[in-house]
């Protein structure tokens, strides 16, 4: 920071300068966060809805594995010049 740019008027008496407002700047915001543990996997997540909706998956992907059942298409592999690239289907 210039000193010369600094306003002082804007400042009252007994104030320090010497943090530069970084106090100021940097807060802690108490929001909630939910976090979803199922079947030996765990995330955390900021909105309800979207922990829920992970929930079921998490929940609906485990059934599928012990039913031996495929739960999405078959991966696709594409063979570029340089590598190989898997994407899943």
């Amino acid at each position: 920071m210039k000193a010369d740019k600094i306003d002082y008027n804007r400042f009252e008496d007994g104030d320090d300068l010497s943090d530069g407002g970084i106090d100021m700047a940097i807060r802690i915001n108490q929001t909630p966060v939910y976090y979803v543990s199922r079947h030996g996997r765990f995330r955390k997540y900021f909105s309800r809805s979207a922990a829920i909706n992970n929930l079921a998956h998490f929940m609906t992907q485990k059934v599928f594995d012990r039913a031996l059942r495929p739960s999405r298409h078959p991966d696709v592999k594409i063979d570029r010049d340089d590598q190989t690239i898997w994407r899943r289907g």
